[in-house]
């Protein structure tokens, strides 16, 4: 895909990095996980950092030893036979396709912040997403200053919670009763829930193609981001656990402590500048995401080839981000499919693949010999099978977590679209339809 002359740095990457991992669910998932542990949610803030960082283990390790261009299909392709990776790629990043529900987020924020228009929710949901789509026609450039812009308003926004939010913590949080209030189950519930709202970093791999020095800045760009978002979520856990009674919180959102020592302009600031830029952070870096990998696979022949048309300025693929608007947005939205179940077909397939992954990923060393003595990231094997194993166990927990979040009928639709795509790839593959280039994801024969 052709890219702008202008790349990312590592400062760009990791705004990137934030801005895709915070999303509202800080706002309404943290009053609802104090529901099952009580103030405990702040350790087990803590757990969900270190399952987060751990399961992007795997792809911080190949993305210091390979030019990722395709992102996570070139992983994939690196790892996998050529027809695994195909139905793993698209499945992926069909998961993407879940920005309308994001977009429908900042729609009921705008709502809440401006009176009398709450019945063109639609239309305000449509509106910022043909925004956000035409950030992407000069490349990433626009959309990468934009990210910086949003994000520091969305921190800024988060340490007014947090340094306001401290001075009124009750004595005694940490000796007080009100801790593991759902027991174990409750803990381990509530890890889960807020191991999957701090992940997202992984998804930087996808920009790969328009990172300076990605095999350093790529891997960096993701455990930096992580580590910056699990520091803001433990204050937030403890702010939110510690402000007011858990009862009067549990199960409501943030700014049912918020508004207990903010003024009402500062209130608003942070409503604005939290929840409703936690949204255009993260639909900005999932729809700047997008374009790499799905490129990668039309070029490779598992998509249709029409889908690689740019235009002759900028590059822009227009074929493909026409047709992603109109399955991501205009059906979801106009005509109001359930936006939740179509999200959970293809992320519950992108738990699995990221735990096969993990797995097969043990091989690295042996694959790319050469390559992994020169990574940023190279140990000793034993420390590397060490790191692997947390890995390892770490995709599981998540995977099994997110099964168990999932309804029967969910999982059999979701069964059954893995069929249809590997049915599909299949056919491609054996029609002669595809050419994967893998040489800079494969070792040399």
């Amino acid at each position: 895909m052709q890219t702008s002359s202008k790349k990312m740095g590592f400062p760009s990457l990791v705004m990137m990095g934030i801005g895709y991992i915070i999303g509202t669910g800080v706002f309404t998932m943290l009053p609802s996980v104090i529901g099952m542990t009580g103030r405990s949610v702040c350790m087990a803030m803590l757990l969900a950092a270190v399952v987060s960082i751990s399961s992007t283990i795997p792809t911080m390790f190949l993305s210091s030893v390979l030019d990722l261009k395709g992102g996570s299909y070139s992983q994939n392709l690196a790892l996998f036979p050529p027809v695994v990776a195909g139905v793993f790629g698209i499945m992926q990043m069909i998961a993407y396709l879940g920005f309308a529900g994001i977009a429908v987020g900042l729609a009921s924020y705008t709502m809440q912040l401006v009176p009398g228009i709450s019945s063109m929710q639609k239309i305000i949901a449509m509106a910022y997403l043909i925004v956000f789509f035409l950030l992407g026609i000069k490349g990433v450039t626009l959309s990468s200053k934009l990210q910086n812009v949003m994000v520091v308003v969305l921190l800024i926004a988060l340490g007014v919670y947090i340094f306001g939010g401290l001075p009124h913590v009750q004595p005694g949080f940490f000796r007080s009763e009100g801790f593991f209030t759902g027991g174990t189950q409750g803990f381990l519930m509530a890890t889960a829930l807020l191991s999957m709202s701090a992940m997202g970093a992984s998804s930087m791999i996808n920009f790969t193609s328009v990172t300076k020095n990605p095999k350093r800045t790529v891997p960096l760009a993701m455990l930096t981001s992580t580590g910056l978002v699990a520091v803001f979520y433990f204050f937030i856990a403890v702010v939110t656990g510690g402000v007011v009674p858990i009862e009067q919180v549990a199960g409501k959102n943030l700014g049912v402590v918020a508004e207990t020592y903010m003024s009402q302009p500062v209130y608003l600031f942070f409503m604005l500048g939290g929840a409703l830029f936690a949204l255009g952070t993260t639909l900005n870096a999932n729809l700047a995401a997008i374009p790499y990998p799905w490129i990668k696979m039309a070029e490779d022949g598992w998509l249709p080839k029409a889908l690689t048309k740019r235009d002759s300025k900028f590059g822009y693929p227009y074929v493909l981000m026409g047709t992603i608007f109109v399955i991501g947005a205009i059906l979801p939205i106009v005509f109001g499919m359930d936006i939740a179940t179509i999200t959970s077909l293809f992320s519950f397939p992108s738990f699995v693949v990221m735990t096969l992954v993990c797995l097969s990923a043990f091989r690295l060393p042996r694959l790319f010999p050469e390559r992994w003595k020169t990574s940023i990231f190279h140990v000793p094997m034993p420390v590397f099978y060490l790191l692997m194993s947390i890995a390892t166990c770490a995709c599981l927990f998540l995977a099994y977590s997110y099964i168990s979040f999932l309804n029967g009928k969910t999982l059999l639709m979701a069964l059954s679209v893995l069929v249809v795509l590997t049915i599909y790839v299949s056919w491609r593959f054996k029609a002669g339809y595809v050419k994967t280039d893998r040489e800079d994801s494969a070792p040399k024969a």
